[in-house]
């Protein structure tokens, strides 16, 4: 007996309709795949450009360290390092000395970086004479008490000087670092009791007074990048440049703030490559890589030629694949030419 034409048979409805059903699922499952993939791209990309702008920034304060500063540093008040920078003590005795650049090794805990065999984060400073101060020239000085020193040409106004700067005040045989903490008439600058601690220029821990003239006063850069515990990676600016605060002034790196959405960052490593082309995490160690001892080396911040700075950044989105954080890590090796000339 003949079929009918008017229609179609049960199982050919369900066969239809589970190859529909199949085909259906494989196309949704490859538009699943790429959206994933693109939602990857989009994270690492994202990572990747805020990592990249943070050490493009720690490259660019690094570039100018030692930029007309003394290469074997200037000394400064016994623990004003530990103190201002919250690095270990070295294990020699006598006056702190600021160099170009001062090593910070493992000294920031931090809760995002998961392997045991770093749990802290690296710090670093970097030090340079303003080449914005006075057309790039220092500015002579006429008189050099314990406390103040008197400019004999052009005015604190005209020099755009303030409470806060911190100056180099360099004379033919020895140099000191001061903050100015106030002004006398229109060319005489006061150092007194700063927010610092690095003053203390009366008194046998005093410094100023052992500079005579002929000297010269310019303006520094005093600049530390280090990793908060919350994964924050912060730039502080130790003085008043740009800004008319008198306390040490702490910038968020644009984007690599915890609550922004942005990547945090999970570590921040700093290795030297020395004159003699060594690499080192910690200049200071000595030869028994300990900060802290007696034969503890701080002169050999003065031999650092080239400086490589590693950050790792994780988002606060999540992978689905693996359930874990998108992450990179990335590197920049530039050069620390300054100190190997001495300022002049």
């Amino acid at each position: 007996m003949m079929r009918s034409g008017a229609g179609f048979t049960v199982l050919e409805l369900l066969v239809a309709v589970t190859v529909f059903l199949i085909s259906t699922a494989a196309v949704w499952g490859l538009l699943a795949v790429g959206r994933a993939d693109r939602s990857t791209t989009s994270e690492r990309v994202g990572i990747m450009q805020t990592v990249r702008a943070s050490l493009n920034l720690i490259k660019r304060d690094g570039l100018d360290t030692g930029f007309g500063y003394p290469g074997a540093g200037v000394q400064l008040p016994t623990g004003a390092l530990t103190t201002l920078l919250g690095i270990p003590a070295d294990g020699v005795a006598g006056r702190d000395v600021l160099t170009p650049v001062v090593s910070g090794h493992l000294v920031n805990p931090t809760n995002l970086n998961t392997d045991p065999r770093m749990p802290n984060s690296d710090q670093v400073t970097f030090t340079a004479v303003d080449y914005q101060f006075n057309g790039g020239q220092a500015a002579p000085i006429s008189t050099i008490t314990s406390s103040q020193v008197t400019l004999s040409s052009g005015t604190i106004a005209s020099l755009g000087c303030q409470a806060g700067d911190i100056y180099l005040v360099k004379g033919n045989s020895s140099s000191a670092i001061v903050m100015m903490t106030g002004s006398s008439g229109t060319q005489t600058l006061l150092f007194g009791a700063d927010p610092l601690n690095i003053n203390q220029t009366s008194g046998s821990n005093g410094k100023l007074q052992n500079v005579t003239v002929p000297a010269t006063l310019t303006r520094i850069k005093l600049t530390t990048y280090r990793l908060f515990k919350d994964g924050t990676l912060v730039r502080t600016v130790y003085n008043n440049i740009g800004g008319s605060q008198d306390q040490p002034i702490a910038y968020n790196i644009t984007g690599v703030i915890t609550n922004s959405g942005a990547p945090n960052v999970t570590g921040l490593q700093v290795q030297y490559i020395m004159r003699d082309g060594t690499y080192t995490f910690d200049p200071v160690a000595g030869p028994d890589n300990v900060t802290g001892d007696g034969d503890d080396t701080p002169p050999s911040l003065q031999n650092v030629r080239q400086i490589q700075v590693t950050i790792g950044g994780q988002s606060t989105a999540v992978d689905p694949r693996n359930n874990q954080p998108y992450k990179t890590t990335m590197s920049t090796t530039f050069d620390a030419r300054n100190i190997g000339y001495d300022a002049q």
